[in-house]
């Protein structure tokens, strides 16, 4: 046999043997349409049967990759599309969006844990996907108002803490009292060098804290709300110290005082005085007395006590 022949004779064999060792077009072909039609675990199955590693084409270790991804299955994902970069690194690009993609299926589906670690392996192999990445959180935080989507779009993208910010703090300003404090009080997580601008929030949480006390002092709400509104804004003390004396306090109807406290902390002797006798005394226990009703005071008071007038007064306060 000459040279020619046993060369002619050798290729014939490697064609021969090349649909044996590769994917078929056929096979791969037929598992795009599987992907396509949801059905992953045939997909993998056609793939998995006539796939070598050392031998099959890109785009098989690519479809492979993705059936497996699909079922959750990121070891072997991870794997051929590995070896799919190996024989074309055009895939890289390719295989970094379609982690992103799931990912942000797995994100709208509010499955965060699996969302994250398919996101940072699409930003590893496409580090500018990070401001999809970021977009897409930043989306889902605005439609369920969850903390832990705002932060992963931090994660991915710092600058989105001013765009979070701003949201929050808009969606804030134009909601009901009851609804804007939470609002105000996430704001106040992406802040940032703007935490100068947002004195509006504190000074409407300190006025729903003044209507607040007003119809009821009691109300839990009152220390919360303030505790939110002392970080936006500095608030006057609704607490003012005052020595042994008389002090005269001009309130009208419904209208409370400050909170009253003796300078000294000894137990003190309080003495109330007015011409009506229309007003009541609430303690921090809270503890109400009703001087209209006749209600007796304790001798000595060893709390801070406010004064809340039933009709336009003036009430004078004899501390001993």
């Amino acid at each position: 046999m000459t040279w020619k022949s046993l060369l002619t004779t050798m290729a014939l064999i490697v064609v021969n043997l090349t649909p044996l060792m590769a994917c078929p077009l056929v096979d791969i072909d037929n598992a795009k349409q599987y992907l396509a039609n949801g059905d992953y675990e045939r997909s993998v199955a056609v793939l998995a049967a006539c796939i070598q590693d050392d031998e099959s084409p890109a785009e098989a270790h690519f479809l492979l990759g993705t059936g497996w991804l699909r079922l959750g299955q990121f070891r072997d994902a991870e794997k051929h599309f590995d070896l799919a970069v190996q024989r074309d690194s055009a895939y890289g690009e390719v295989i970094a969006e379609r982690y992103m993609r799931i990912g942000i299926e797995k994100l709208n589906q509010g499955k965060l844990k699996q969302a994250a670690p398919l996101f940072e392996k699409a930003v590893g192999l496409h580090e500018e996907l990070k401001l999809d990445i970021a977009a897409a959180s930043f989306q889902k935080g605005k439609q369920i108002l969850k903390k832990r989507y705002f932060d992963l779009a931090v994660r991915f993208e710092p600058q989105y803490r001013t765009t979070i910010f701003n949201f929050l703090m808009d969606k804030a300003n134009n909601a009901s009292d009851k609804r804007s404090a939470p609002l105000y009080e996430l704001a106040i997580v992406y802040c940032g060098e703007t935490c100068g601008l947002i004195k509006q929030g504190g000074k409407r949480l300190a006025a729903m804290v003044d209507r607040i006390e007003k119809s009821n002092p009691q109300d839990s709400r009152i220390v919360r709300y303030r505790t939110i509104a002392s970080k936006f804004a500095n608030l006057p003390s609704q607490t003012k110290s005052y020595s042994p004396g008389i002090y005269p306090f001009k309130l009208a109807k419904g209208e409370w005082t400050h909170w009253i406290r003796c300078s000294n902390p000894a137990d003190r002797e309080y003495e109330f005085r007015s011409s009506n006798q229309k007003y009541e005394v609430l303690l921090r226990n809270g503890k109400k007395y009703r001087a209209w009703a006749g209600d007796r005071l304790p001798k000595t008071i060893d709390s801070d006590i406010r004064i809340k007038a039933a009709e336009d007064t003036v009430i004078f306060l004899t501390i001993h």
